[in-house]
Parts: structure tokens; C-alpha cells; sequence
């Protein structure tokens, strides 16, 4: 092949390259930070629930955290939480006899998930909430 013509394969193949680049630049999602769910506030109802406890909570993320209007009444602070870009979410708190855990997912104005209460020698409480942005 003559030089020209490997000149013009070079720069030929150096475009291509360099045009599959922006495009796939250009077309992928901007990445979800963990904390995108921030400065969002969503009124949830829970079923399932044991006595005494309030049908209708609200749920909010700022700074990374997940807090539970409920588990800010029983003195137990926010926790972290980390959220994938489909809007599935996931929190957990560990303290030496329990496991609380909340997963779900915020799609638009709607939120619906599960939180799971582990108590060493007690049954785990389930309640399957449900709701909307505020």
C-alpha cells in the first residue's frame, strides 16, 4: 500500500475512533451520585404494622441519609443509604441486636419498598410501605 494511502487509513481509522468515542460519551446516562435522592421528601403508608405504630409516616433523603419519621421519634438517627440509577434504593443500621434495613424504589412521584426489623430473640418485622413525594 502506498503512503498516501496508509496516511488516509490511519486517519480514517483515528476518526472512526474518535467518533465512537463522542458518541458513547454523548449517549451514556450521566452517573446517579449515592446521594440523589437528596431533598426529596415522600409520605409513606406501611402495612403490617404492630400496634401502636402510625399508619402514615414520611420518608426523607438529604446529605446521603435516609430518615424515617418513626425511627426519628424512637431517638434512632438517619441512615445511610445508596441508590443505583433505576431508583432502587438500599439503607441499613446495625447496632449490636438489631439489623434495620430499608430497600425499595422511587420512580417519578411514587415510592414503594420494604423495612425489615431483625431483633436478636424477637421476631423480624416486615412492613411494606408505599407512597408520594410531598
Amino acid at each position: 500500500m502506498s503512503t498516501s494511502k496508509k496516511n488516509l487509513a490511519t486517519l480514517v481509522l483515528r476518526t472512526l475512533v474518535t467518533m465512537g468515542i463522542a458518541a458513547s460519551t454523548a449517549c451514556a446516562s450521566p452517573p446517579r451520585s449515592p446521594s440523589s435522592l437528596d431533598g426529596r421528601v415522600f409520605a409513606v403508608e406501611g402495612r403490617n404494622l404492630p400496634p401502636g405504630r402510625p399508619a402514615m409516616i414520611e420518608l426523607s433523603f438529604a446529605g446521603g441519609l435516609l430518615d424515617s419519621s418513626a425511627c426519628r421519634e424512637q431517638g434512632l438517627p438517619p441512615i445511610a443509604y445508596t441508590v443505583r440509577e433505576d431508583g432502587t434504593f438500599y439503607a441499613e443500621r446495625r447496632t449490636t441486636d438489631t439489623l434495620d434495613r430499608f430497600t425499595g424504589r422511587v420512580t417519578g412521584a411514587d415510592i414503594e419498598g420494604l423495612y425489615t426489623s431483625e431483633h436478636a430473640g424477637a421476631t423480624t418485622m416486615r412492613i411494606p410501605f408505599k407512597g408520594r413525594a410531598r
